[in-house]
């Protein structure tokens, strides 16, 4: 195939000499050829040789250019499967087609496609980035009213903040190339209430994204709604806001001292996003990603997962996402299936997160650090009810005056 494609090249840069030197040898030594290589040989190679540097320099270059801004962080191409995808009604269910998923829907009740968990956790580097998607019908019927309204995107972050955007699908259009900036430019709203949503906000969901909901169901009748090409891309900085954000603080420890030196402000500001590339790093980075929040005090490292509990929060992380949920919801741990490791809450048996395996940590010290987030939990809960008396205590107080 590279002859093929190098072809014209041969026959436009060796026209000449192949007429001349067809039936004789080149009496030189070359890097394509002994002194009794044939002359149309030594020509088919220096042509193989240009066409294939051509293709390796075309390659670096789309390399290049894929690693600027635009970069996917996440995406399903659905390929071979569903990769995951989840419809977010127990009745309606999410089926494989060609390179996309489809769910069949009757009613108006409001159905979303749920994400999996690999567009979940900790994705600050989108932030100024874009959330893109195809979605279309293959069939729908409005039953001679109009479109059901409603948010066609929902994000869930931690400590139950949730955000909207409506107007992303167009009505009545049968298929939408979908893309909303992840930025307080992209017009998101604050669920329930509807204010616009801030840049802290904004970069405190991306920190922590515990669901992404894109709506499949838009009409009072029946809809066969599909959606492929979903991707998130990174924002224009290439390091995370949180790394930026400690840079600035170390900035100004360094400005405050007289007797900085040039050399100590360059290398306060030498942070990057490599240091939340190992799961480790990311757990013990959770909490300076959440505003307000507190250094870990207790951490466990295993094979590729760490584990990280804070003064409010238990942290986990693969090294490819970050989960945290609150001390107050934690209640007992267990080993389920395959070795999962189970946080559970008070009451039913579905985990609220799953820490890996157990044969990925040391089982004395994985025994020992649940010993303290059982203890972190109590007080955590202790310190909520005190807080909840306290302000019951005083609205009876000022009813009473």
């Amino acid at each position: 195939s590279i002859w093929q494609a190098a072809r014209p090249y041969h026959r436009l840069v060796f026209l000449g000499a192949q007429s001349r030197a067809r039936n004789q040898q080149f009496q030189r030594c070359c890097i394509f050829g002994s002194i009794t290589t044939p002359a149309h040989v030594i020509m088919h190679r220096i042509a193989a040789f240009v066409a294939t540097a051509s293709i390796v320099l075309f390659a670096s270059l789309t390399v290049a250019q894929q690693q600027q801004e635009g970069t996917s962080i996440a995406q399903s191409l659905f390929t071979f499967d569903e990769e995951g995808w989840m419809s977010s009604s127990e009745t309606v269910q999410v089926q494989h087609t060609t390179r996309a998923i489809r769910m069949f829907c009757r009613g108006s009740d409001a159905v979303f496609f749920v994400a999996p968990r690999k567009f979940l956790g900790n994705m600050r580097a989108a932030y100024g980035g874009f959330l893109e998607f195809r979605l279309g019908f293959f069939e729908f019927n409005s039953d001679n009213k109009d479109v059901v309204p409603g948010v066609d995107i929902i994000l869930k972050g931690s400590n139950r903040m949730s955000i909207v955007a409506k107007g992303v699908v167009p009505d009545w259009a049968f298929s939408t190339d979908a893309k909303i900036e992840l930025s307080e430019a992209g017009n998101w709203a604050h669920e329930g209430t509807g204010a616009p949503v801030s840049a802290p906000e904004m970069k405190r969901i991306l920190s922590n994204i515990q669901a992404i909901h894109i709506r499949g169901t838009f009409y009072a009748g029946h809809q066969d709604t599909y959606l492929s090409d979903v991707r998130i891309s990174a924002g224009k900085a290439v390091q995370t806001q949180a790394s930026l954000r400690k840079s600035s603080v170390r900035v100004s420890r360094v400005l405050s001292s007289p007797a900085a030196s040039a050399q100590e402000l360059d290398e306060s500001t030498d942070d990057t996003a490599s240091q939340y590339q190992t799961a480790i790093e990311r757990v013990r980075g959770a909490e300076e990603d959440q505003e307000g929040g507190s250094a870990n005090i207790a951490t466990i490292e295993g094979d590729g997962v760490a584990l990280g509990i804070s003064q409010t929060h238990l942290h986990f992380s693969d090294g490819a996402s970050l989960q945290s949920v609150s001390l107050e919801e934690v209640y007992s741990v267990n080993v389920g299936e395959r070795g999962s490791v189970k946080v559970l809450p008070q009451q039913g048996e579905e985990p609220i997160l799953v820490a890996g395996r157990m044969s990925q940590y040391s089982s004395r010290e994985l025994t020992a650090f649940f010993e303290r987030v059982r203890n972190a939990a109590r007080n955590a809960r202790a310190v909520s009810k005190t807080k909840v008396e306290d302000k019951n205590s005083g609205a009876t107080q000022k009813e009473d005056l």
